[in-house]
């Protein structure tokens, strides 16, 4: 049994190009930039991410929701937040979702968790019947941007 931890960056190529873009172009200022830890290497991902001169160019999956969903965009972003907390269920979000103005509609919502899918930020779990991010360094540097707003 494989008892070990999946690296940080998920082993998505993009997310890994961008942690070593970031420890090349800043390790003057830190010897010690390579991390030793998942705290360390969480913190490696998030300060890459929010470097401007990397992170930006690294993170388009990120920063589209507004460009690719149009009318949609603040209830996709507010799903995306929700889910970022914890993993929900349809009923959980639609709930969550009705303090939005405008209030949308359950089409509205239906839409939206597909578009989400289809473009590889959720999962659903048939089993939980539950929504969660597909790519939990995505998520983290998806919540920190968000702080951030």
């Amino acid at each position: 049994m494989n008892t070990q931890l999946p690296p940080v960056s998920g082993g998505i190529p993009f997310v890994v190009e961008m942690m070593v873009k970031f420890i090349r172009d800043n390790r003057h200022r830190d010897q010690k930039a390579l991390p030793h830890n998942l705290s360390s290497a969480q913190k490696l991902l998030l300060e890459s991410a929010g470097d401007s001169a990397i992170g930006a160019g690294f993170t388009p999956l990120l920063t589209k929701v507004d460009d690719y969903y149009g009318d949609l965009a603040p209830l996709a972003e507010t799903v995306l937040d929700d889910v970022a907390r914890s993993p929900l269920t349809f009923a959980e979000l639609t709930n969550g979702v009705k303090n939005a103005t405008p209030t949308p509609s359950e089409r509205d919502i239906r839409q939206v968790l597909e578009l989400l899918v289809d473009d590889h930020y959720l999962l659903f779990d048939y089993d939980s019947n539950t929504y969660s991010w597909r790519h939990p360094p995505l998520q983290l540097i998806w919540q920190a941007k968000r702080r951030g707003a």
